[in-house]
């Protein structure tokens, strides 16, 4: 016996964005960011991020989300050593275990 469907709209998110390089030097790079998430089926949040880079090879990262219920806040790290990437981060989510995540990366 066939099961009828309910229609539903599927999961739709509209972001805008905007990023800006503060500073650009052989030595330390240093990038912020703002994004705006209007989802249609749950309430707007904003989130916040920077990036400090240095030499091209370590980068410290730090994110805050605002209007969330589960994860606000991140943290993480990165290493660049010729084409090896290494990826580490760490997201604060209240009442839940916490998340790590890492990641490992080759560039050619």
């Amino acid at each position: 016996e066939k099961q009828p469907y309910e229609s539903f709209s599927p999961p739709t998110i509209f972001r805008l964005g905007i990023a800006n390089e503060w500073l650009n030097s052989p030595h330390a790079e240093l990038t912020t960011s703002i994004q705006l998430n209007h989802p249609v089926d749950n309430a707007e949040n904003v989130s916040l991020g920077a990036e400090l880079g240095l030499k091209h090879t370590l980068y410290l990262r730090s994110g805050y989300q605002l209007n969330m219920d589960v994860d606000t806040w991140s943290a993480g790290f990165g290493l660049r050593i010729g084409g090896f990437l290494l990826d580490y981060a760490y997201t604060d989510m209240r009442d839940w275990n916490n998340a790590q995540r890492f990641s490992l990366g080759w560039t050619f």
